[in-house]
């Protein structure tokens, strides 16, 4: 470890580089589907990947002290240290995570000119920490926390897309003499972005967590969810004076949280909406000197927000996707007890009234390419 005034990043001796365990396999078949013409390609993909060695990152500096009301460890600063909020990270290795894609897809092309494609795509991933920062800390911090809050939870991964849908329609010709004209149109819907539903030790900040004994963003634990039959019905909680109980109720009954009411909410169980997209791709051939041709392209992406404002963004929890239900606090220094207040103003708001818009709108790109 370091000194009390410095943080230290460190390696583990028996660090591995990052390795998995991957296999693999494709099948494709061309039928004649009678009216609709011949040569349609059907095929499907599957890849199962599992980690061998993974990263995390783990604070040596913060020791267990304790267990905290819903089981967890609770963590206090290492014997000699003081009160510093300084780290002494980790980088080691998890061999927790794993993933299963599965792709069904088409194309089809016709002799006048018309081509057709599309897929679906299935996705469920798990990982430990998803490493989506730059530095030690920030690595360490930007992972929710689960039943041990001095490592990064392991459940559904920030990168999984549920599902994703993809067709293509484009259509090429010689319309003007033996210049080619080119029209694509490229759909693609895909589930929104995983997020948890956690709670905040408002007074921590980046300092050392009065809670849960940790140091880094303080909204990183993955909430305990009471039994919320009544606002007496859980030994574990006592709501503060003002805590919009019948709001949070409300909210935990209608969400996937309703199903783990007693017990600490898994990873990534919250689902941002969905989003769509069209993008337009114009493509034309016009003579050029010495027989060449000069090819004028206008790409319009995100075409359907351009059409409305309101179609083709983004809606999501933002990074790093922690939906912060409640402020928590321990009733007593022991904390045989949590305290649950609202995080803002009086009334309980949950993330989806937070949720940023982070589409990147519409854009049009002119292109000018000389072929001989």
């Amino acid at each position: 470890t370091g000194t009390t005034t410095a943080p230290t990043n460190a390696l583990d001796p028996n660090f591995k580089a990052p390795s998995q365990w991957r296999i693999s396999g494709s099948a494709d078949y061309d039928a004649d589907l009678g009216p609709l013409g011949d040569d349609w390609n059907f095929g499907v993909d599957v890849l199962y990947s599992r980690v061998k060695d993974a990263l995390t990152w783990t604070d040596l500096r913060s020791v267990p002290a304790g267990t905290l009301p819903d089981g967890r460890a609770r963590y206090a600063v290492l014997a000699g240290q003081g009160t510093t909020t300084n780290t002494d990270i980790l980088l080691t290795n998890t061999d927790q995570g794993e993933s299963w894609n599965i792709i069904g897809r088409f194309n089809k092309r016709w002799d006048f000119g018309l081509n057709l494609g599309g897929s679906y795509t299935f996705q469920r991933a798990k990982d430990a920490n998803p490493g989506t920062s730059s530095v030690a800390f920030s690595n360490y911090t930007n992972a929710v926390a689960g039943i041990d809050s001095n490592d990064a939870a392991f459940g559904i991964s920030n990168y999984q897309r549920d599902n994703a849908f993809r067709l293509s329609l484009g259509y090429d010709a010689d319309l003007f003499g033996d210049n080619k004209t080119s029209v694509e149109l490229f759909f693609n819907s895909q589930s929104g972005q995983r997020y948890s539903y956690t709670f905040a030790d408002q007074a921590s900040g980046n300092n050392r967590s009065a809670v849960f004994g940790v140091t880094g963003t303080n909204n990183r634990y993955l909430i305990y969810v009471p039994n919320v039959s009544s606002a007496t019905a859980d030994s574990r909680v006592v709501y503060a004076p003002g805590f919009d109980f019948a709001g949070f109720q409300s909210f935990i009954q209608n969400s996937e949280l309703n199903g783990f009411q007693g017990q600490i909410s898994p990873k990534n169980i919250g689902r941002s909406p969905r989003y769509n997209k069209l993008d337009l791709s114009l493509r034309q051939e016009v003579p050029f000197v010495f027989g060449g041709k000069v090819e004028l392209s206008m790409d319009i992406d995100n075409l359907t927000n351009l059409l409305d404002s309101d179609w083709g963004v983004i809606r999501q929890v933002g990074f790093p996707y922690f939906g912060t239900l409640v402020n928590v606090t321990c009733v007593t220094p022991a904390c045989t007890q949590y305290q649950y207040s609202n995080r803002s103003g009086t009334t309980f708001a949950a993330p989806e009234q937070s949720i940023q818009l982070n589409g990147s709108l519409w854009s049009i790109r002119f292109g000018v390419r000389v072929k001989f």
